[in-house]
């Protein structure tokens, strides 16, 4: 019953240290010209530190302007589009 009871509260534990949902988050859009309402294709989206001003992550959009960026740990971004 020791181990049992052991394994279980590993379990728990480590279910803890995973569901605090590091990494699980996602940024999905589209790049959209103010001006004439066209798709920006390949535009570069990255996220930046706001502290340092240093990328975290990023991606390009495609041919239709469409990104996603995945894997993001939890905190607040600067969303830099060029």
């Amino acid at each position: 019953m020791k181990k049992l009871g052991l394994f279980v509260a590993l379990w728990c534990i480590n279910s803890l240290a995973f569901g605090q949902g590091v990494g699980n988050g996602k940024i999905s859009g589209s790049v959209i010209d103010k001006g004439s309402q066209q798709a920006v294709e390949f535009a570069t989206v990255a996220l930046e530190d706001p502290k340092t001003g240093k990328p975290v992550n990023g991606t390009v959009a495609d041919e239709k302007g469409k990104f996603s960026i995945t894997k993001i740990p939890n905190g607040t971004y600067n969303l830099v589009i060029s």
